[in-house]
């Protein structure tokens, strides 16, 4: 998504000056330090014991060795003093650790296989914890929080861990590195250590207690309420503060329900609004096309460090939530391998009828595809949320019930539902008339189930939501386009022609690569360069470059970031007296103008979509320019305003304070806009083509305006969904490496590690995040095509053409992630280049499930083409790749690709196999 190096070091001089200015003061606690010193130093030697036993393959050695360490323990932890944190609490722990991790990394069929390989990977997991507990023990040392940031203590020891577990090959831990990695932190490192929300050490060893059923055995950690921090479990801290209106913080750190209902939902108290998306949270609304209206409080939205708490007014506007929604919520000590859950590599399964996750529609009773997986951001057990992603997006304006059923633990054994639902599941009388009341609402949701064929006493938890209409998702959008061109008329936009280039600098250089005279060329630390007017043409490709601004009717309240809508009484944005100005720079082939006499051969036109946080001078990047002159194309570009260059300052204050997200999303629909103007101009007689600069010599023009089409990458290739839903004027377009939507891609996306340097301090509440994403897709719903693509290619918009997209996707994509791309082509109902890959190069059973291959060469349709230059296999986690080359670009970059590209859009072209009946391979 992020194709330029200069906003890259932008972010980090921002991300420095961040950390500068949240730096604190902190207090000195040596005892809870040397406590946790003495359990890591604990925990390593017990390791180091199992080590020895697998190295001689003598299970006998391990008594002794396990003495030595015990004493050792037990005089560091007695020295250390007298705060907070049982000895024998610890060192419960610390043989539980041991034991996870030997389990994990047997040394054989038998105890008695030696294994020096095995043996190494002990240490290294004994050196791990043990550094991980001395990071929080310095951090405890200065009463600061912990240093989780990129590079940091905890990350050094991650890094040491993985050098060292790849170090040996040849024994059954082999590839398992993140799964060991994983549970050294649950169980070696998150089980000792209590941190409030913002990182800081604020107790170990904590105290648990067991509760026994006929069924299952569930351990509950003792929440740190009275701490100030809403930590999992918690809705309010401390006790006393207030809950929003009159109510006020119970002793627990719950909020009171009152007869009108309750801020959070008591089906799952881990985080409130968990479950998530859910009815519980709206109310009816006659005037909505759903019937319902999101109902957030105050008290139930997150929150920064700095007290200041997400707007629920604005989410109040949806008549229902995303259609791409993640779905959230906790199972404690929940095992999706040993429950059978659908997961990313296998998503057919969540169809079965025995699936025990399942997605039904309330109305049809169809159980909709999805897969479902654990949070493997969160480093705890107690902080992964289990989450739940539709493998194409949900029907507008229809309610969905989610049901969970025979969940089970790593021992087969099936866990216990929350108290409150297993009094809704079996018939229990509760007592509470808040609670008694929801009753017949959940017999509702048992019932259809039962007609679904699922079982209610199977249930674990089941709840319903309804996904927002399509007049809630594109009003705002189509409102602005249709009132925009109404008032343009049949007028083509106003423009200012403000650079013409047609030489290149042979000293120096400037924003464009190009030149007409030499103060166009600039020499780093200052000067002029050298501007080589005996030489026509730009470069090899263009012969022309003109840059230039025109005027768009704008309806957000600024002309710069941060801009939002001002909405009037119908909840539409109001037009505002002055226009937006717009910039543009568009590059002339030399196929197009061999030269300034030319003779002119005008060029197919196509506006650009350029990558995120970028500019329109991306219009100018190799593959761009190579596109152009091999098959004559005039691309021209303007800014996805929003989420440009300009907005690097408000995306930062963004993700610090979510609150401020709808200046971005209004400001992109803004940027919607822009581009269709743009469209208009590059089309309109009296647009572009009437400018000297768009002609020949003889004032023959260089564009042909019979048609234009769209062209974006990466973040152009994301919001160009959103363009091939909308525009009018274009009807095909080519969405390089797109995908949908952001809250399943971002986290996904190795540009992701530089954003959550800003986002994670601000929430440190690990299982709060997913939600954080899942709210904010609400309303970049009305930007992003998650909120339009069942209209793309189908179902046309009102007053909308209908469109045809070929879509690119780089197999192993660091950036957008290929389950993003593959769940968008599913919702187009796109088809596919069979074969797509290599065999053996997919995780997925059955790759790309669910899209049917093309059925005629060529096709006239949409599609979705995959090019493979090589890359590793994405990871089955939502994480970003991590090794290897990324093949973002690649596609782009090929001239089979770009032929594929070019035979498409042209009027009436099609999808042609430039593969040779092969998988496409980007060299």
């Amino acid at each position: 998504m992020l194709d330029s190096l200069t906003h890259r070091v932008a972010l980090g001089l921002a991300v420095a000056a961040c950390l500068a200015l949240t730096a604190g003061t902190a207090v000195a606690d040596k005892c809870t330090a040397a406590k946790l010193k003495a359990i890591g130093k604990k925990e390593s030697g017990l390791l180091a014991c199992q080590a020895k036993v697998a190295t001689k393959g003598d299970p006998s050695l391990q008594a002794a060795c396990d003495a030595k360490v015990l004493a050792k323990f037990a005089t560091a932890f007695a020295k250390a003093g007298t705060c907070p944190g049982m000895q024998s609490d610890c060192e419960a722990i610390a043989d539980d650790c041991r034991d996870q991790i030997r389990a994990a990394l047997p040394d054989g069929t038998t105890a008695a296989t030696a294994s020096k390989c095995e043996s190494a990977r002990l240490k290294a997991a004994g050196k791990k914890a043990s550094s991980k507990l001395g990071c929080y023990a310095k951090a405890a040392t200065k009463e600061a929080a912990v240093d989780g940031a990129p590079g940091g203590c905890l990350d050094k020891a991650n890094g040491r861990f993985v050098k060292a577990f790849d170090k040996v090959t040849g024994c059954t831990g082999d590839g398992q590195d993140g799964a060991v990695e994983m549970r050294i932190d649950d169980e070696c490192v998150g089980q000792q250590v209590v941190v409030d929300g913002g990182g800081h050490v604020i107790g170990i060893c904590p105290t648990t207690t067991t509760t026994t059923t006929t069924t299952t055995s569930t351990t509950t950690t003792t929440i740190p309420c009275g701490n100030n921090s809403v930590d999992p479990g918690e809705q309010c801290d401390p006790p006393g503060s207030s809950c929003g209106g009159s109510a006020v913080c119970q002793s627990d750190c719950t909020c009171p329900c009152d007869p009108s209902g309750c801020p959070c939902d008591f089906l799952d108290p881990s985080v409130c609004l968990y479950p998530f998306p859910s009815d519980f949270f709206t109310v009816a609304d006659a005037s909505t096309d759903t019937g319902k209206r999101v109902n957030f409080t105050t008290v139930a939205m997150p929150k920064n460090t700095s007290g200041q708490s997400m707007n629920a007014s604005d989410y109040n506007l949806n008549d229902g939530f995303s259609p791409g929604v993640t779905i959230l919520t906790r199972v404690p000590g929940v095992d999706l391998a040993m429950t059978g859950a659908a997961p990313v590599t296998d998503i057919a399964r969540s169809l079965d009828s025995t699936a025990p996750v399942v997605l039904v529609n309330a109305s049809t009773l169809a159980h909709h595809l999805m897969f479902v997986e654990l949070d493997a951001n969160a480093t705890t057990a107690a902080n992964r949320s289990l989450i739940i992603h539709p493998s194409v997006n949900l029907d507008e304006a229809t309610r969905y019930i989610v049901a969970l059923r025979n969940m089970k633990d790593s021992s087969g054994t099936v866990l216990t539902p929350n108290a409150d639902f297993l009094a809704y599941r079996d018939n229990i009388p509760t007592g509470d008339p808040v609670k008694e009341g929801r009753r017949a609402h959940m017999e509702d949701i048992f019932t259809t189930l039962a007609s679904a064929g699922v079982a209610r006493s199977d249930l674990y938890l089941a709840w319903d939501f309804t996904v927002a209409s399509r007049r809630s998702l594109t009003e705002r959008m189509l409102f602005v386009r249709d009132d925009g061109f109404v008032r343009l008329g049949t007028s083509a936009p106003p423009f200012t022609v403000t650079n013409v280039f047609e030489h290149a600098c042979s000293t120096g250089t400037n924003p464009y690569g190009a030149c007409s005279t030499d103060a166009d060329c600039t020499v780093t630390g200052g000067g002029m360069g050298t501007c080589n007017t005996a030489s026509d043409g730009v470069d090899t490709r263009i012969f022309r470059r003109v840059v230039g601004t025109y005027d768009v009717e704008r309806y957000v309240d600024s002309t710069t970031p941060p801009a939002k809508f001002v909405l009037d009484a119908n909840g539409l944005p109001t037009h505002q007296a002055t226009p937006q100005p717009a910039s543009f720079v568009c590059n002339i082939p030399r196929m197009a103008l061999p030269s300034a006499a030319g003779p002119a051969v005008p060029a197919r036109a196509s506006i650009y979509g350029h990558g995120l946080l970028g500019s329109n001078t991306e219009v100018s990047s190799g593959n761009v320019e190579d596109m152009a002159n091999e098959h004559n194309f005039v691309f021209c570009a303007t800014k996805w305003i929003g989420m440009s260059n300009e907005d690097v300052g408000n995306a930062v204050a963004i993700l610090q304070n979510l609150a401020k997200f709808p200046s971005l999303t209004d400001r992109l629909q803004q940027a919607m806009l822009d581009q269709l103007f743009l469209a208009r101009l590059m089309i309109h007689p009296a647009g572009f083509v009437a400018n000297p600069a768009f002609q020949d010599s003889g004032a023959n023009p260089v564009i042909d305006t019979s048609d234009v089409f769209f062209d974006g990458n990466s973040q152009g290739g994301i919001f160009g969904g959103t363009i091939m839903a909308i525009a009018q004027d274009i009807t095909r377009g080519v969405l390089g490496v797109p995908g949908m939507n952001y809250s399943l891609l971002l986290t996904r996306s190795s540009d992701f590690a530089l954003y959550s340097m800003f986002l994670y301090p601000a929430y440190p509440q690990q299982l709060q995040r997913p939600l954080l994403l899942a709210l904010i897709q609400m309303l970049w719903d009305r930007s992003d095509p998650n909120g339009y693509a069942h209209h793309i290619t189908s179902d046309p918009l009102p007053s909308t053409p209908a469109h045809k997209v070929l879509l690119h996707e780089a197999f192993g994509d660091h950036q957008v992630a290929n389950v993003a791309t593959e769940i968008e082509a599913r919702t187009l109902g796109l088809s596919i280049h069979q074969p797509a890959i290599a065999s053996g190069r997919s995780y997925e059973v059955t790759p790309y499930y669910g899209i049917p291959a093309i059925p005629t060469d060529p096709f006239d349709g949409s599609a979705l083409i995959v090019w493979d230059s090589g890359a590793n296999t994405p990871p089955t986690t939502n994480t970003a790749p991590s090794t290897g080359p990324d093949p973002h670009s690649d596609p782009r970059n090929s001239p089979d690709a770009r032929t594929q590209k070019s035979d498409f859009l042209q009027t009436g072209g099609a999808v042609v196999d430039v593969c040779s009946g092969a998988p496409c391979v980007a060299p």
